[in-house]
């Protein structure tokens, strides 16, 4: 999470430069901060995901990622030329923090999943972060799926 904040001050710094070599110390430690991001969504990703759903959210993330890497140049491209060439990139820190906090709540919710006894966990940590799993949302892929059975009884 810290990554994604630090990569969206750095876009903000970005955005304001007045100098070429302000920009490149601005986006180098925003790619920084991106780099570690990225491995850090993904693991909590994998690791809130019950073991045999890690597939989809994954592809959900990934699906998203994609998404937003073909929208975000479009929305750029509306900004630069009516508001300026720093417009893009503030736009772009400002959705930043929004993915941070998210980023941040899934986190908690999957230490304190993790710090609960077996028994009360819930069927996956992202259950107490979000109720309805996004993939089911909006995906119809596997809403039919059979349950698996419970483990007998000892």
């Amino acid at each position: 999470v810290l990554g994604l904040v630090s990569a969206s001050a750095c876009m903000f710094l970005l955005a304001a430069a007045p100098w070429g070599w302000l920009a490149a110390l601005a986006l180098t430690a925003s790619v920084i901060g991106h780099a570690l991001w990225q491995p850090a969504a993904t693991t909590i990703i994998s690791r809130a995901a019950a073991p045999d759903r890690q597939g989809e959210f994954l592809g959900a993330s990934g699906a998203a990622g994609s998404f937003a890497r073909v929208v975000a140049p479009v929305i750029g491209g509306v900004l630069f030329t009516p508001v300026g060439p720093w417009a893009p990139i503030a736009f772009a820190a400002l959705f930043m923090l929004p993915a941070a906090w998210l980023g941040w709540r899934a986190a908690e919710a999957l230490r304190r999943s993790e710090a609960r006894p077996p028994s009360s966990r819930p069927t996956h940590p992202a259950a107490e972060f979000w109720p309805a799993s996004p993939v089911r949302a909006f995906c119809p892929v596997g809403r039919g799926r059979r349950q698996r059975a419970p483990p007998p009884a000892p």
